[in-house]
């Protein structure tokens, strides 16, 4: 499935083609442009969430991640707005495919229908990875406004807003973990901001879903529920495998913060309550 995004040519920018298009050589009586997006048409929301989306229903990876990432899909569909909590889990689900674009290291790009795969240009890809930032910003304020709305009241629906807010622990863990390998900005605002992002949402989580495991829906043989059950069930399948590699990871001498704060409030409550039911003490407050 293409993505399609629109190009215009930067007629004030003429290039050399190795410039303008990967492997790709102008003869001598051409003249190389350099392709920017086009501002008149920019890709929608609603395009690279439907694409982004599709590479995750495909996706073959067998872990904790992938499969949080075809739970949450599935409950976000259209058809599924009838369902607890849809409007949230439909924010995360968007944010989650916003990002998993901007987290790709390249993409490939067909300049005509019957040419070959070549890497989009980098220039291109920036432009596109900053509009799509922009947009993650704005998701991310809603979504963390509505969570503690949300949480604020006694819930019965746990597993929809479990797996919400899984999904972005699971996207700050990332973020920062990509910090502190690469290049991406001020590294020191970038890992305080996410640490005490991630800090909030993962003691969120424990005080909302540490004294009992998330359950599946009641089964009223509504078949799409059931299938989220099924999705659901996969999750834990792979769960306290995740939750064990952290574990495992933070005896190290230079392990994650981050991780070490995942494993102190929320990993032992969790893991506890799936294998024997019993309850957790709270140990931290809002």
């Amino acid at each position: 499935m293409p993505l399609i995004i629109s190009v215009v040519r930067d007629e004030g920018n003429n290039l050399n083609g190795s410039q303008a298009w990967p492997r790709w050589q102008p003869s001598p009586m051409q003249t190389a442009h350099q392709y920017i997006l086009n501002p008149h048409c920019l890709p929608e929301d609603a395009t690279l969430i439907k694409w982004a989306s599709w590479k995750m229903l495909s996706d073959e990876s067998r872990d904790f991640q992938s499969a949080l990432d075809v739970l949450v899909c599935n409950y976000a569909r259209d058809e599924h707005i009838f369902l607890p909590h849809h409007q949230l889990v439909r924010q995360v689900h968007n944010l989650r495919c916003m990002y998993r674009i901007w987290r790709q290291e390249k993409l490939y790009c067909q300049r005509f229908p019957e040419s070959g795969l070549e890497e989009l240009p980098n220039h291109v890809f920036q432009d596109l990875k900053r509009i799509i930032l922009y947009r993650m910003r704005a998701l991310e304020m809603d979504i963390l406004d509505n969570f503690w709305k949300i949480l604020e009241k006694p819930q019965h629906d746990r597993l929809p807003l479990w797996a919400c807010v899984m999904q972005v622990i699971l996207t700050y863990r990332d973020i920062f973990a990509l910090n502190q390998s690469e290049d991406i900005g001020d590294p020191l605002q970038i890992q305080c901001l996410t640490t005490s992002l991630f800090s909030n949402l993962v003691v969120m989580c424990e005080i909302c879903f540490g004294k009992k495991k998330p359950e599946a829906m009641a089964d009223d043989g509504n078949p799409i529920k059931r299938q989220l059950n099924a999705d659901f069930r996969r999750v834990e399948m792979h769960r306290d495998e995740f939750y064990q590699g952290i574990q495992d990871c933070v005896t190290y001498p230079h392990s994650s913060t981050l991780d070490r704060l995942f494993c102190v409030l929320l990993i032992g409550s969790q893991r506890g309550a799936t294998r024997s039911g019993a309850r957790a003490s709270k140990r931290a407050k809002r």
